[in-house]
């Protein structure tokens, strides 16, 4: 009967410091993935920008309105997706001692250049302003040398002729 008495005591010591617990749990948590914080940081904010600038883009061409449905049904999973493979790749590398190329940083650089890609194809769609297009050509692979110095003699000839009308 004693052993259950100090038995149920430490039990109730145990859950009265189990904030604490928690806590120093979290806090535990929160260093080890310290050094990939900047990258997660920079992606989130790739996503609200990439979220911005998508409603921007369909409430001015398709007159759409905000819908909390879309984010949670799209960038919402995208986000958690994200942070589950960084966090992912980031223990991958460090369990296996892996430091000739750090994959955390590769599936980072990967998921950045999809929300860019995504942000310049939504800018172009709002300013029709041909840079975008440009950079959304060339993450495409689309984007020719030839094509652009032809394109700039086109505008060059086009400025002259107009010169010579005035």
């Amino acid at each position: 009967m004693e052993v259950l008495r100090i038995m149920m005591k430490d039990v109730s010591v145990i859950l009265s410091h189990s904030w604490s617990i928690f806590t120093g749990f979290m806090v535990m948590i929160f260093g080890y993935f310290l050094p990939i914080r900047d990258m997660i940081n920079l992606l989130f904010l790739f996503f609200i920008v990439d979220m911005l600038v998508g409603y921007w883009a369909a409430h001015k061409v398709e007159k759409a309105k905000f819908s909390k449905k879309i984010v949670f049904a799209t960038t919402i999973p995208r986000m958690v997706l994200t942070l589950v493979l960084m966090m992912g790749t980031f223990m991958w590398d460090n369990v296996f001692n892996q430091t000739a190329i750090n994959s955390y940083r590769m599936v980072g650089w990967f998921i950045a250049g999809i929300l860019l890609y995504s942000i310049a194809q939504n800018a172009y769609r709002i300013t029709t302003w041909n840079i975008f297009k440009r950079i959304v050509n060339g993450i495409k692979g689309e984007l020719h040398i030839k094509k652009m110095v032809s394109e700039n003699n086109n505008i060059e000839k086009e400025n002259q002729r107009i010169k010579k009308q005035q």
